[in-house]
Parts: C-alpha cells; sequence; structure tokens
C-alpha cells in the first residue's frame, strides 16, 4: 500500500493497491492498525480496516499500532483529521526536496484521551454524519440532466435555431487581436472559459477599454447569450444572466443567440450536457494535445426540437431536480461542520 493509495479524504482507492516486490510478514496490517504518511502528502492518515486480502505497506508510510485498552483506533483516526492535526503537522514538517516528519515526532502529537465509552460514542457520532454526506455525495456525483429525447421530435442544426439579427452566432475574436497587454484593471469585462466552466458569469477581472470594445463589439454579449467552449474542455455551456456586466467573449467562445420561438437558452445548454449530443462532439472535435471545437464543426450538430412549451416543461423539471442537488450538497457542507464541532468537542474537555 502506498501513499498515493489513499484518497484526501483517508480513503482507500478501490483499484489503486499493487502487488509488492516482495512479502515482508513483519508489514502486514491488521484492522485497526494507523497508517501516516512521513513524505510527500505528510500527515494524511489511513485507518485500516477488516477488508478481504493480505496488505503491507510501503516504506514512505508509518504504522502505529493501537492499544485498544487506551483509545479506540478510529476515534484516533477521526483526530487526526482535525485542526489540531493540521497545525501540528505544518508547525512540525521539515520542507527539502519532500516535506516530511519521521515517526518519533510523530509520536509527540499528544492526543486527547477521553474514557473509551466517550470515544466509542464520538466514533458512532460522527460515523452516523458520514453515512449522510457519503448518500448526499452520491447524488451530487451521479445527477445530470437528462432528457428523454422523442423520437418524433424534428432534428435542426445549430445555425438553424438562432435568431435572425447580426452576429447571432459567433466566434470570439483572433487570438492576435485580444493580447494580455489589451487588458485593462476596469471598463468591459472580457468573458472567456474561466466563467463558463465554474458556471459563474461574474467570475473573473479581465477588462478591455471603450476603444477595443468598440473595435470588437461584434463579440458582445447580451442577456440570455448561451457561450459554448471551444478548447479543450469543449462544449461546456453559460447562459448569459439578466443582470450581467458588459463585455464580450475571448477566442476560446462562441456567443450563440438562440430564436426564442424555436429553442429556449435553458433547453439548449441541458442538450449540450447530453450523451448523444456529447459524442458528436466528440467525432467532430480535432486537435492535438487538446481537443477543439469549431463554428463548422459545431453547425454540424444535430438537435432534438420538442415544442417550445416542452422544452419549458422538461427545463422546469430539471431545475427542481437541480435544486435537490443543491440540497444535498448543502446537507453534506452542513454534515462536514457538525463532525469538525463533534472532534473539536475533545480538545475542549482535554
Amino acid at each position: 500500500m502506498r501513499i498515493t493509495d489513499i484518497t484526501d479524504s483517508g480513503e482507500l482507492k478501490p483499484d489503486g493497491v499493487v502487488s509488492p516486490s516482495a512479502i515482508e510478514p513483519e508489514n502486514f496490517l491488521e484492522p485497526g492498525d494507523l497508517l501516516i504518511a512521513r513524505s510527500g502528502s505528510v500527515g494524511r492518515t489511513y485507518i485500516h480496516n477488516d477488508v478481504p486480502g493480505i496488505h503491507q505497506y510501503a516504506g514512505y508510510l508509518i504504522r502505529f499500532r493501537i492499544n485498544p485498552d487506551i483509545a479506540v483506533p478510529q476515534y484516533v483516526y477521526h483526530v487526526t483529521k482535525s485542526d489540531h492535526w493540521r497545525e501540528w503537522i505544518l508547525s512540525n514538517s521539515k520542507t527539502g526536496t519532500l516535506t516530511n516528519i519521521n515517526a518519533k515526532q510523530y509520536s509527540m502529537f499528544r492526543f486527547p484521551l477521553p474514557p473509551l465509552e466517550v470515544q466509542r460514542e464520538l466514533v458512532a457520532e460522527i460515523e452516523g454524519y458520514q453515512r449522510v454526506i457519503d448518500g448526499a455525495r452520491a447524488v451530487v456525483d451521479n445527477w445530470r440532466p437528462r432528457i428523454a429525447v422523442d423520437p418524433e421530435w424534428p432534428m435542426a442544426g445549430v445555425s438553424d435555431l438562432t435568431a435572425n439579427i447580426p452576429y447571432s452566432f459567433k466566434a470570439g475574436p483572433f487570438g492576435s487581436t485580444l493580447k494580455k497587454d489589451c487588458y485593462v484593471p476596469a471598463g468591459y469585462k472580457v468573458y472567456g472559459q474561466e466563467q463558463v466552466i465554474r458556471g459563474d458569469a461574474h467570475y473573473g477581472d479581465y477588462y478591455i477599454d471603450d476603444d477595443k470594445y468598440r473595435e470588437l463589439e461584434n463579440c458582445k454579449v447580451q442577456a440570455g447569450d448561451v457561450l459554448v467552449s471551444l478548447v479543450g474542455t469543449y462544449g461546456k455551456t453559460l447562459i448569459i444572466p439578466d443582470e450581467h456586466e458588459p463585455g464580450i467573449i475571448n477566442p476560446r467562445l462562441v456567443k450563440i443567440t438562440l430564436d426564442r420561438h424555436k429553442m429556449v437558452p435553458e433547453f439548449f445548454a441541458c442538450l449540450f450536457a447530453q450523451d448523444f449530443t456529447v459524442s458528436q462532439m466528440h467525432a467532430v472535435s480535432h486537435g492535438g494535445t487538446m481537443n477543439i471545437l469549431s463554428m463548422q464543426t459545431l453547425k454540424r450538430l444535430r438537435l432534438p426540437v420538442p415544442p417550445v412549451e416542452t422544452q419549458q416543461a422538461i427545463v422546469a423539471e430539471i431545475e427542481a431536480e437541480r435544486a435537490l442537488v443543491s440540497a444535498n450538497r448543502k446537507l453534506a457542507e452542513r454534515m462536514e461542520g457538525r463532525i469538525a464541532a463533534a472532534v473539536g468537542r475533545v480538545w475542549g474537555s482535554s
């Protein structure tokens, strides 16, 4: 077992463990053993559970075998997730080519030791919170907006859905037209992939002055425009909200102003998250180290176009689900706070 087999949250990766080059029985793990990284990701910990197979640990991990008559192993493990532990690690680690703390140093850390029954109650409390977190995270990690396409819906190309106005389907300016030396502290906002990938039109602080804006005004955004990323993390979308800063898109984006009688922006954005659209983008993207979309490749996409009323009903259902996902995310954050508070209590009573 290596440090890279342990996640940031202290869990063992299911497919990360490799067979050792040599069998060393003295390094075999038993349930309840605590492993701590002494170099690299110093301070990262793992509590070994009763999992199938024989496991041994690598040399840059330190094993602590906890006396169950003094401390509950899982309790000790949870203490190593506390702010006190992190602060102690920062104050005691040495930075050279690798950050490191040796076994003797680790043995100097003082754990608060309430009675065993109190330790068991704390572990049970934390594990209850963790089960809620795991369930909430499963919802957050696995939910995606899904559209059940009716085969009777007509299909259309992206350019067939744009508004009948100038620059309704427009790529960002050439890179040579918008260089970093064009940016100013305030003015007209430059929208790029950082906003699209984050899903936040208000993020970022790249601006151009009035002269540059007027030069590139055909790339300006307006409320309801859908921005599509073209390079690397391509195919991500962002709808410009009603309240937004006036500005333009950068060379890595396309802006699309839709004909609202044909398609609403929210439904269009959801279509770009569907497998049938993603597979089309994969098929038409090209590039070396990064995959790239272009205006021409986007025009080749074929999208289902149900009646606008159907689009709006589907969007409403997706937004209701999205609200539940957001509630699960907040629930997980609240439970994480409760875990931190539970661990913090033992320090107050030490």
